[in-house]
């Protein structure tokens, strides 16, 4: 882990999966894993700094992801798996944002989207390859182009 904001991404990202689904997280290092996470969501924010959290998955982790959020034994339908992965999101967002504008600072979070998992225009703040439950994630914190 290199930067501050890099660990407050990890520690948001390990805090919100273990306590909202119920998933282990953590780091992962160089050969963990090959496998392209396929689900991806996307948070904008706008404040002092403007930009976007984007948290990917592995496609068939989004069952398992959204029955643990709702408390369910059933699997749910796919519209609320996408819509478990977008809050997941969410929350992590709101989570990091301290770490890259400080404790005071004030945001506006737009709504979690699906995206095709391409990188957002910008500069990449933050960078992660994670391990959720011992498969590969990503999750990546952006600056707009017009940031500072």
């Amino acid at each position: 882990m290199g930067s501050d904001l890099e660990t407050a991404a990890l520690a948001a990202a390990a805090n919100a999966f273990e306590q909202m689904g119920f998933l282990f997280v953590e780091a992962a290092t160089d050969g963990d894993g090959d496998a392209v996470p396929s689900a991806t969501a996307r948070v904008t924010f706008a404040g002092p700094v403007n930009g976007c959290v984007q948290l990917t998955v592995p496609e068939g982790m989004l069952p398992e992801l959204a029955a643990n959020m709702l408390g369910q034994d059933d699997v749910p339908a796919l519209p609320l798996q996408r819509d478990a992965l977008g809050e997941m999101a969410n929350v992590i967002c709101g989570n990091v944002l301290p770490a890259l504008a400080g404790p005071g600072a004030v945001f506006r979070l737009g709504r979690p989207a699906p995206v095709d998992g391409a990188d957002p225009d910008g500069n990449c703040l933050a960078r992660l390859s994670l391990l959720l439950d011992g498969q590969p994630a990503a999750l990546a914190v952006w600056a707009a182009e017009d940031a500072s």
